[in-house]
């Protein structure tokens, strides 16, 4: 211990103070109020997900945390650990592994007939799919799961069983004029325009109506031919998103 007037430092542990600043740069999609804000933070997200893919990478980790709004109100995919190169050899183990937040992925990486499915673009757009979905259950702007339908509750739990499966029939379901009626009641009130934003998504993945006669191992081929040939692309669905924000 040093003594008044003594200015050596022998004794003296050297320390040091390390002050972090953290700025907010985005929003949750809790803060959206209607229809054409989800529209617009979807389109954002989904075309950071087509950069990726174009920089030759898939995300896999599509959710409702991984989707934020920035200041202007314009979308964003955050959250890439997951991410892998969307050209993989068989010898890849990550080629195969399944990845995500279990409510958001798609049925058809949940089920063993399609075990050695790889992860692909339509799989994502599945995911976002039940983003919006979330997101339209919300009964009020709130951090917190505020479901104002006891329906809502419902299916969100069928889609977190954790007997993978059921999940999956469960989601599955959706691809039925039925299934897909059933959700849109289970929205909240204040999101009147939810079939338009939903419907955008439900056609450019395993949900569309056509798929609901198929077996989940005929349904993946045919997805990967409908994407390949344009008749399903990234390109589709943002179109249709900008029409919603006119």
């Amino acid at each position: 211990m040093s003594r008044p007037g003594d200015e050596s430092l022998d004794g003296i542990t050297a320390r040091a103070k390390e002050v972090v600043i953290h700025e907010e740069c985005y929003n949750p999609l809790a803060t959206l109020e209607h229809t054409k804000q989800l529209a617009r933070a979807l389109e954002g997200a989904i075309e950071g997900h087509r950069q990726l893919w174009n920089y030759g990478f898939i995300h896999r980790d599509v959710s409702y945390g991984n989707v934020m709004v920035d200041r202007n109100g314009a979308g964003v995919l955050i959250d890439y650990n997951l991410a892998v190169k969307k050209a993989r050899t068989a010898e890849e183990e990550c080629r195969l592994s399944r990845s995500g937040t279990l409510p958001y992925i798609s049925r058809l990486l949940l089920v063993p007939e399609t075990e050695s499915v790889v992860h692909e673009r339509w799989h994502d757009i599945e995911s976002f799919f039940y983003v919006a979905s979330r997101t339209a259950f919300q009964s009020e702007p709130s951090d917190a799961t505020l479901f104002e339908k006891s329906d809502a509750a419902d299916i969100w739990n069928a889609w977190n069983a954790q007997k993978l499966n059921n999940a999956a029939i469960r989601k599955g379901w959706l691809s039925t004029r039925s299934g897909f009626r059933e959700l849109l009641n289970a929205c909240a009130s204040r999101w009147s325009g939810a079939e338009k934003v939903l419907s955008v998504l439900q056609q450019n993945c395993s949900l569309e109506f056509s798929f609901s006669g198929l077996e989940d191992f005929e349904t993946e081929p045919e997805l990967a031919s409908r994407w390949n040939s344009g008749q399903m692309s990234y390109e589709h669905v943002q179109a249709a998103f900008k029409t919603l924000c006119e």
